[in-house]
């Protein structure tokens, strides 16, 4: 994943997985998330747009005039919030080329 540097990252393992947390000065944030049982904020979001792909949904939407996405994929989920509209598809550009590669 390429993202730009975060003014705070975080990350935090727990007994079911770990999650990352990164912060940006536009006010955005990602969360990458491996695991069971932890809720973010954003997953009582109601979507405005589903997409299905195989083996992957996408949900987007707007919350307080701010962006947000959510992306389920092989049991992984990515979200960005809090995403100014102008910066929105710079979001989407980071979600769009990641690569999710297999553990051996």
């Amino acid at each position: 994943m390429n993202i730009p540097n975060p003014i705070h990252s975080n990350k935090e393992n727990y007994e079911e997985g770990v999650v990352y947390i990164y912060t940006f000065n536009d006010g955005g944030g990602i969360i990458l998330h491996e695991g069971a049982l932890m809720q973010f904020e954003v997953d009582s979001y109601k979507p405005s747009v589903v997409v299905h792909k195989k083996e992957h949904t996408i949900y987007i939407g707007k919350e307080n005039d701010r962006c947000w996405r959510k992306d389920v994929c092989k049991g992984l989920r990515f979200y960005y919030y809090n995403v100014p509209s102008n910066h929105k598809k710079q979001y989407d550009r980071i979600f769009d080329t990641m690569k999710i590669l297999k553990r051996k």
